[in-house]
């Protein structure tokens, strides 16, 4: 369970998410704080001939990187995982209702209740038809003389 959001979160095995201090890597404002590196732009001795090299990370840099793709990455597959989870939980869902039509179209029939009719089970076990409500709008009259209050 998260208990403070200041802290990196981390991923076991078992998918649960255990805590890591914040502390404990450096974030990128914090970076950003520490003087620049003196290798960027640099050789390394014994030159380098290669045009795109612009130099090296420190590495305290890269041991952040590297904490933080792994914890990105654990944490895109607990995610992965949870939506798996749902899935599986809404085809559950899904086969409760089925089930539950089934014991409804059982008893219909042991009922022998017309495919057209509308019933109901209520708590107490009995079986009641569902009265039609009259189709198209509801027309109501308005109110007679003697139903008029005066306010």
């Amino acid at each position: 369970m998260i208990e403070d959001t200041q802290d990196m979160a981390s991923v076991t095995q078992d998918s649960e998410i255990k805590e890591a201090p914040a502390s404990s890597l450096p974030t990128g404002e914090a970076l950003a704080n520490d003087d620049p590196p003196t290798s960027i732009g640099d050789e390394p001795e014994g030159g380098n001939s290669d045009p795109s090299f612009l130099g090296t990370v420190e590495k305290s840099e890269q041991d952040s990187i590297m904490a933080l793709q792994q914890s990105h990455q654990q944490l895109v597959f607990q995610l992965g995982n949870t939506v798996l989870r749902i899935f599986e939980t809404v085809n559950r869902v899904g086969g409760l209702e089925d089930q539950i039509q089934g014991v409804y179209q059982a008893i219909g029939k042991r009922l022998n209740i017309g495919s057209k009719t509308r019933w109901s089970v209520m708590q107490d076990g009995s079986v009641r038809i569902i009265p039609e409500q009259p189709s198209g709008p509801q027309v109501v009259p308005p109110p007679s003389e003697g139903d008029k209050s005066e306010g």
